[in-house]
């Protein structure tokens, strides 16, 4: 069953489906009015299109004259190589991963007369966010004294999001995957 639909159905359920509307994500029928958008933001959608392409002819479409594109996504390194590190990453993933290298996306944006402004490597940066991240959380519930208070359905979700976010950590600190910032700007013309 589609996400979309698993969160509509629980909206029913709640009585707030008149209120709320959830719809699954298809670049191809975005809907995005053409040149009506001053800033387009993507943040790690590329790395699971199959069709990066779509979503950019999209993005190139809606946006205005001069209007600004910013990606955040994972990346190949640029040897392109696919680690075993990487496959089981993905494999933790929810979605299928399709990942290019910076040069593609380059590529790909200058193909469509973006101007890059921004293209940056912070795959340290977003590392350090991550260890931050689950340091400060396993502090917090330790302050907290509720760890004997916790279900075990709770529990298992936790351990699982912490060994998801843990498969990625290792991949980014190999170099087998890296986290790309982009900002580009659409043509003027």
């Amino acid at each position: 069953m589609e996400v979309a639909q698993i969160a509509m159905d629980q909206t029913t359920e709640a009585g707030l489906d008149k209120k709320v509307r959830f719809a699954p994500f298809v670049p191809e029928h975005m809907g995005l009015k053409a040149g009506k958008y001053n800033c387009i933001y993507s943040r790690e959608a590329m790395c699971h299109l199959e069709d990066k392409e779509v979503l950019i002819d999209q993005a190139e479409r809606a946006l205005i004259p001069g209007g600004h594109l910013l990606l955040f996504d994972y990346i190949l390194p640029d040897t392109g190589e696919q680690s075993p590190e990487l496959e089981t990453w993905a494999e933790t993933e929810d979605t299928p991963t399709h990942l290019i290298t910076s040069k593609e996306f380059t590529t790909m944006l200058q193909d469509r007369h973006f101007a890059i402004l921004t293209q940056e490597d912070v795959t340290g940066d977003y590392y350090r966010l991550i260890l931050d991240g689950w340091t400060e959380c396993v502090r917090t519930i330790k302050k907290m004294k509720i760890l004997g208070e916790l279900n075990d359905r709770f529990i298992l979700n936790f351990l699982d999001e912490a060994g998801r976010w843990g498969h990625l950590a290792s991949v980014l600190k190999s170099g087998h995957l890296r986290y790309l910032r982009v900002h580009a700007m659409k043509s003027l013309s």
